[in-house]
């Protein structure tokens, strides 16, 4: 389908190009403070590459949010936004985080994206020789060919986010974004093979988005996906965080509470499945394991999501010993959640229901 990527959001059509302004950048810097709502941003330069540290401008069109390994970009609360690149071929516009996604698009409308490929720079890879890191990485986000379907990918998620935030109803959207997408992906996989780890990946999680957000009922079509990728590269970080995503997700609820006096997000048991609850706690210590035992690595959202998992499998020591470890760690962070799990544990009972502050998951 080439460089032209589909419209990201929005209905109808965008505003002619020729009432917009065109604001010419070729740095990141100029890039992310150019983002806003009706303009051009024309890209001039062969590579872009984001930053991976919180940058020390603001602009209210964009968010730094923070994943596993660095930053990744949200655009938001943007209508008629054009981001083209200006030279003959597509311009590369790359991020540093493996499991993070290049451009992520929330509250935004009639979104085009043109002669660009976004992807993800060459990474260490996780085995702990060098040597053969380098020449064997791991898979990154789906590059090249696969730009434009990682690009709505990113818009999906979007959506669904928005859904669990601030109740709004996308399912339509979604259910076209997910439909229309993994149709056509499926046909590549037809013409051209079933051997191409990238393209598992990306079926993967646009089948978890799916189940997430209640497209689709059958969570194999995820599972079996990740799973293909983790044959062919044990290893795969991106491939064992997957599985423990949609295992997570499918055997407890995750719950946003805002109130005046306090915010908490709550981790409720969906079912007794406790087979489910162990595959996710395996998958998120491999994702453990493969980041050499480096808890300051994950996410404060994955180690909360570990201790529950530690505590509605009857590990109660295991959440103690972990919450400890994070304490340690970042006091300041980590040292409610410590207090939270010692409650919990003078119960001497299998918890159905933790609640963490809000506040604490960034």
């Amino acid at each position: 389908m080439g460089a032209l990527l589909v419209l990201a959001g929005g209905t109808g059509s965008a505003a002619p190009a020729g009432s917009l302004p065109v604001i010419t950048v070729s740095t990141p810097e100029e890039f992310m403070r150019a983002i806003g709502p009706d303009r051009i941003i024309r890209i001039e330069a062969e590579v872009l590459q984001l930053p991976n540290e919180k940058v020390w401008f603001t602009n209210d069109y964009i968010t730094q949010e923070e994943v596993i390994d660095g930053y990744q970009l949200l655009i938001h609360d943007v209508a008629n936004l054009t981001i083209t690149g200006a030279g003959e071929k597509p311009v590369r516009i790359l991020s540093e985080p493996v499991y993070g996604y290049v451009l992520g698009f929330r509250n935004a409308e009639k979104i085009r994206i043109q002669s660009v490929e976004a992807g993800h720079i060459p990474h260490q890879g996780i085995s702990g020789n060098r040597e053969e890191d380098e020449e064997d990485n791991y898979p990154a986000a789906p590059t090249g060919p696969y730009a434009e379907y990682s690009i709505n990918l990113e818009y999906l998620i979007g959506l669904y986010v928005d859904s669990l935030l601030y109740g709004t109803d996308n399912t339509a959207k979604m259910e076209k974004i997910y439909t229309e997408m993994v149709e056509v992906l499926l046909e590549l996989e037809r013409t051209q093979g079933n051997n191409d780890i990238e393209l598992d990946l990306l079926l993967g999680v646009y089948h978890t988005i799916g189940y997430q957000a209640g497209i689709i009922s059958d969570m194999r079509l995820a599972e079996e996906r990740f799973q293909n990728v983790l044959r062919e590269d044990p290893h795969s970080l991106p491939g064992h965080y997957g599985l423990a995503e949609l295992y997570f997700t499918d055997c407890i609820f995750e719950e946003l509470e805002f109130n005046k006096d306090e915010s908490f997000v709550a981790y409720c048991r969906k079912k007794t499945d406790a087979e489910m609850m162990e595959k996710a706690l395996a998958a998120y210590l491999n994702v453990l394991r493969l980041k050499d035992q480096n808890i300051e690595d994950l996410a404060p959202a994955d180690h909360y999501r570990i201790v529950t998992l530690f505590f509605f499998t009857g590990k109660a020591d295991r959440a103690l010993e972990y919450a400890q470890q994070l304490a340690a760690l970042d006091p300041e962070r980590y040292g409610k959640c410590l207090e939270i799990v010692e409650e919990l544990g003078k119960k001497k009972e299998n918890p159905w229901r933790i609640e963490f502050p809000l506040m604490l998951m960034y």
